[in-house]
């Protein structure tokens, strides 16, 4: 019930602020204006959303000194790091929302944040392997580049995530509720608060955000909500190397990270530019094979909860065979989403 407050506390603050956000954005002309590759047409919508996003979080996370005081001392070293990092991130996302940022500008400003986050212990020390129990490799001298590499890759997954009403505030609401309840189970306190906090701070958005959404989150808020999920992900593998270094990044976050590896390796094939947008995300393919706005959302949606089940059970069964199977059920998921067609499951049905 403590964490339950943090929740609803961050979410009464989101869907609270996130009208004024919208006023401020269209004042100072933050609107998301029609290409013919965006799926929400001729509707002026503003962008800036993920404004709310991070103040509702950070505004919610102090009040955790009154609900639970040695947790706050717990995670208060956590945020000497991550706040500046974050504003950082924030900053960086309001100005491409506002003017547009290139690759260069913001690979380089993803990687400094990285840096400071590192700087106060957020890094990536080990690898582990789930199929056995402790087994884990140090990989000393690479824990920088791969924890850059990390963070780097899960802010722009979550970024390329947001293409449809909606999309990325809720996945990432689903992943960071998945991180709370196999925090839950690890008695991983900090986690816990974070992450439970994060997620009443998206949902509490996405009320705004939902089709037909009136607020987008734009950069501003992807990239803060990538940055966040990638560092409580590394900071949550220091108490539980072996689960959570694995399964959150790789099973509750699946469905973005597939995306983009699915999107890096496509536009190599056809010789463009990674980082050049295109509509052939997997949330582009569902709408073009039939599928409504709405109902491609909450599919994925359905997708997003499964993998959170799926890692949650990979969090807590210890037997190697069981966790192998439940591996190749996680791919199995990925090649139904992939190859789904609304179209033809109509015909046959």
């Amino acid at each position: 019930m403590k964490y339950f407050i943090l929740f609803i506390i961050s979410f009464i603050v989101a869907f609270s602020i996130t009208p004024l956000i919208r006023k401020l954005a269209l004042k100072v002309d933050a609107v998301d204006k029609f290409e013919i590759r965006k799926i929400h047409g001729r509707r002026i919508v503003t962008r800036l959303g993920g404004i709310a996003i991070f103040f509702a979080f950070y505004l919610t996370i102090p009040l955790l000194y009154f609900i639970n005081r040695p947790v706050y001392f717990d995670i208060f070293p956590i945020f000497k790091g991550l706040l500046p990092a974050s504003i950082l991130i924030l900053l960086l996302g309001i100005y491409d929302d506002m003017k547009g940022a290139d690759a260069k500008a913001k690979f380089t400003v993803q990687i400094i944040a990285a840096l400071i986050v590192i700087y106060q212990g957020i890094k990536i020390n080990l690898i582990t392997n789930p199929f056995y129990s402790g087994q884990a490799f140090d990989i000393g001298m690479w824990s920088i580049p791969v924890t850059i590499f990390w963070i780097i890759f899960i802010t722009n997954a979550i970024n390329l995530l947001d293409g449809l009403d909606g999309l990325a505030a809720g996945v990432s609401s689903i992943i960071a509720l998945t991180m709370f309840f196999i925090a839950l189970y690890q008695k991983n306190f900090a986690i816990m608060a974070i992450s439970i906090t994060l997620a009443g701070a998206t949902i509490g958005f996405l009320r705004y955000n939902f089709n037909p959404a009136k607020i987008f989150m734009g950069d501003t808020g992807s990239q803060f909500i990538g940055f966040m999920l990638a560092c409580i992900s590394i900071k949550a593998s220091h108490k539980s190397a072996t689960t959570i270094a694995f399964l959150i990044p790789l099973i509750a976050m699946g469905l973005p990270i597939i995306d983009t590896l699915l999107a890096i390796t496509r536009r190599i094939k056809k010789g463009n530019n990674i980082f050049k947008a295109d509509n052939d995300h997997i949330h582009h393919k569902l709408i073009k094979n039939g599928l409504t706005h709405k109902n491609a959302v909450l599919f994925l949606y359905s997708i997003s909860v499964a993998l959170g089940i799926v890692a949650f059970i990979f969090a807590v069964i210890k037997d190697e065979l069981i966790a192998t199977v439940l591996f190749v059920l996680t791919i199995a998921i990925f090649i139904v989403v992939r190859g789904f067609n609304p179209k033809i499951a109509k015909k046959t049905s």
